[in-house]
Parts: C-alpha cells; sequence; structure tokens
C-alpha cells in the first residue's frame, strides 16, 4: 500500500470511529441532557473517549502501528477535556436554537461542533499517537 492511500485509510477510519462513538454511542438520554446536565455531559464524553480509545487500539494493532499505554492515555485525556469544553459550549448553543425551533442554526452549530471534533482528532492522532 502507498503512502497516500496509507494517509487517507488512516483518515478515512478516524473519521468512522468518530461518527461511531459520538453518534452511535450517544444515547437518547445523554443526547437530550448533556446540554443542561454536566453530569450527563461528562457520561457522554466519557462514552466517546472510551470508544475511541478502543477502536483505535484494534485498528492500530491490525496495521501494526506500535502505541504505548502511556500515549493511549495522554490520547483520552486529551480527547475527554477538549471533547467536553466543545460539547459544554455547542450543545448550549444548539439546545437554545432547538427549542426555538431554529432549524438552520441548530444545523450549522452541530456541523461547526463536528468540525473543531475533525481537527482535535488529527491534533491528537499527530501530536500524541504518532509523536
Amino acid at each position: 500500500m502507498d503512502i497516500l492511500t496509507l494517509i487517507f485509510v488512516n483518515i478515512l477510519y478516524l473519521l468512522l470511529v468518530h461518527w461511531v462513538a459520538d453518534f452511535v454511542m450517544q444515547t437518547d438520554q445523554m443526547a437530550l441532557n448533556k446540554s443542561t446536565s454536566n453530569y450527563w455531559l461528562g457520561i457522554h464524553v466519557g462514552v466517546y473517549t472510551l470508544a475511541t480509545i478502543s477502536l483505535w487500539s484494534l485498528f492500530f494493532s491490525i496495521v501494526d502501528l506500535e502505541v504505548s499505554f502511556l500515549k493511549y492515555l495522554e490520547a483520552a485525556a486529551a480527547l475527554y477535556v477538549m471533547h467536553f469544553i466543545t460539547d459544554y459550549i455547542t450543545s448550549r448553543i444548539t439546545g437554545r436554537y432547538f427549542r426555538a425551533k431554529k432549524n438552520h442554526e441548530f444545523f450549522v452549530t452541530i456541523g461547526f461542533d463536528q468540525w473543531l471534533h475533525y481537527v482535535q482528532i488529527f491534533i491528537v492522532f499527530n501530536y500524541i499517537i504518532l509523536k
């Protein structure tokens, strides 16, 4: 496999893992309450972080990318903090838009939230995992 294909596969996998961890693993209770409850926000971010690190670990072992336990801990801590801060802000904004039935603003904010998460994933992958 050439280097560009490997990079492309890694990017696609990182984005797939994010979708699974942030949407598939999020319960209705988490989704509906994280905008008003730090408890539920923390649960959501904890589940997200655990799922992300677990799925990264599985993939990295398949592609023979050796990652130490310490790097996984650093990555988990960074992902948790960044995801919590981002969702703390964006979920409160989207919560207001949702209640006001401002659908366009709601989805624009969700899209920006996802872009912020992608940036965070690439930062963690490049500066912690590959360091």
